[in-house]
């Protein structure tokens, strides 16, 4: 059984991914700058980071689940739309 200053430390990374995301959505980019200070004085950017990974996954895996991943020829799986995502910004990085 993890030791439970582990699992608050992960929590926390998770509090610190979700302070992020509102952040960024509400373009508040001082508290950008504030959250990712307070992750790099901490010295855990890559647990906020995967953190974050996890929590981006979770919304995708609902919005496949609703159907909303779609392109030009219609409904995409999540893995078809991280593929085509992942091709196009090479592609654009090479044009």
């Amino acid at each position: 059984m993890p030791d439970h200053r582990d699992l608050t430390q992960i929590s926390q990374d998770f509090a610190t991914a979700r302070r992020l995301y509102a952040a960024l959505h509400a373009g508040d980019h001082e508290s950008v700058a504030n959250v990712l200070r307070t992750v790099a004085e901490s010295a855990r950017g890559a647990s906020v980071l995967l953190a974050a990974t996890q929590l981006g996954l979770e919304f995708a895996h609902s919005c496949e689940s609703a159907g909303l991943l779609r392109d030009d020829e219609g409904e995409l799986t999540l893995q078809g739309f991280l593929d085509s995502s992942a091709l196009n910004q090479i592609n654009d990085t090479e044009a």
